[in-house]
């Protein structure tokens, strides 16, 4: 017997809620998104149909990077510039040509939602966890508007047959709330948060009982984004590693900052080997940590064994750059997904932008959404706020297009216009 469309949806939703791992916990009760929840429970809506038709084994999508703008731009360029691996047999070794030769990368700069934090500081998370899902079907889609009153005449654009998460809170909001909506449409794509993939960095290295450490800023460090990520990212192994996050003094050196969160893990009762530090703060790059671990290590000044002893002898750092174009390049082995042309990478670049016919007082003069107006919106409306267009000069706020020239180079010359 053919069961209805609908009919076998729902047997997919009952199958999926045999396994938590996709859904947050409440107190005892596992939580599913009120907005997924409704996506799914109509799926003849535009939405849905939208990841309805997607084909996850195609590799003719781009590697899509969605976030806020900062950190969209700075992974853009890491994937545009990387060349770690040899592109024949996948082995850890440069051979002259871009890991992602022939791909299209596009970066997805979510300007009208961004920053992410003061959803959490008006408690609004169910609003965060919802836009992550929302701007997930834009990037599925195949089309965008022309502008954010032109909603008739559509462009085309790429799908996403990868999906990075660039921002770290996007690891707790966002990141699992995706992958349940894939998991209940039966479209398997991948999808990894900077965080997470950080972390898988850590376990593909090293063993799965292993220690490290996560090197972060204040304000992300009580988010919980680092524990939901060690969870997710661990869920199919019955060891997990043991993971410690520290703020270093930040008014030291470098060096005085790496000894810092060493001391600070002693202090926190820490007395095993790291074999990892996992680097989520902006500029501070893995190879420089890697130099600092090494110099230790040879150094025999009196009063750093104590630090030598800390560092287990498969130690390496693991920053953002290194974490995600690894995690992309393996996945798109795994999945026989790169196109094999033989051109440098693209760029196809989008960013949000507020949706016009909103009430006036939602807007400041230059367009943008008011702060009160964009951090209180209600979940589960079905008012559209925010609009997915192509990125142009106009739309790029002063402190996105200074970053895109100073930082980025190669996204610069492939995109803005």
């Amino acid at each position: 017997m053919k069961l209805p469309k609908k009919s076998v949806v729902l047997l997919l939703l009952g199958a999926v809620l045999l396994s938590t791992s996709c859904f947050r916990r409440d107190g005892n009760r596992t939580v599913l998104l009120p907005y997924v929840q409704r996506l799914v429970s109509d799926t003849t809506s535009a939405q849905f149909d939208v990841l309805q038709r997607v084909n996850p084994k195609s590799k003719s999508g781009a590697i899509t990077v969605l976030g806020e703008p900062t950190d969209v731009v700075r992974l853009t360029e890491a994937l545009l510039r990387c060349d770690r691996f040899n592109n024949i047999d996948g082995s850890l070794s440069p051979d002259g040509l871009p890991d992602f030769a022939g791909e299209v990368i596009a970066p997805v700069l979510d300007a009208a939602n961004a920053p992410y934090a003061p959803y959490m500081e008006a408690g609004n998370e169910e609003f965060l966890r919802e836009l992550h899902v929302r701007n997930f079907l834009s990037v599925m889609d195949t089309t965008c508007v022309f502008s954010p009153f032109d909603l008739e005449d559509r462009l085309p654009k790429p799908s996403a047959k990868v999906l990075v998460l660039a921002s770290s809170l996007s690891a707790e909001y966002g990141e699992a709330d995706i992958d349940t909506l894939c998991a209940i449409a039966g479209k398997p794509i991948p999808v990894v948060s900077s965080v997470g993939a950080m972390i898988d960095n850590v376990l593909q290295a090293h063993a799965p009982d292993c220690y490290f450490a996560v090197w972060t800023v204040r304000d992300k460090l009580g988010a919980g984004i680092y524990s939901q990520a060690l969870r997710r990212a661990a869920r199919s192994s019955s060891r997990i590693p043991t993971m410690w996050s520290f703020v270093p003094d930040s008014s030291e050196t470098l060096r005085g900052r790496f000894l810092s969160l060493l001391d600070m893990y002693l202090a926190a009762g820490g007395t095993q080997p790291l074999s990892a530090i996992v680097v989520d703060e902006p500029y501070l790059q893995a190879d420089t940590l890697d130099a600092i671990a090494v110099s230790l290590r040879n150094s025999d000044e009196v009063g750093y064994q104590k630090y030598r002893d800390l560092l287990a002898a498969d130690f390496s750092a693991v920053d953002v750059n290194k974490a995600v174009t690894a995690w992309c390049f393996r996945t798109l082995r795994q999945t026989n997904g790169f196109t094999h042309r033989i051109a440098f990478p693209e760029v196809s670049a989008y960013l949000t932008v507020p949706a016009g016919g909103l009430p006036a007082d939602a807007y400041y003069q230059d367009g943008r959404l008011q702060e009160t107006y964009k951090y209180n919106r209600a979940p589960v409306s079905d008012l559209i706020t925010t609009r997915l267009v192509e990125c142009r000069q106009r739309y790029l706020d002063e402190e996105t297009a200074r970053i895109i020239r100073q930082e980025a180079s190669k996204t610069n010359a492939a995109y803005v216009r």
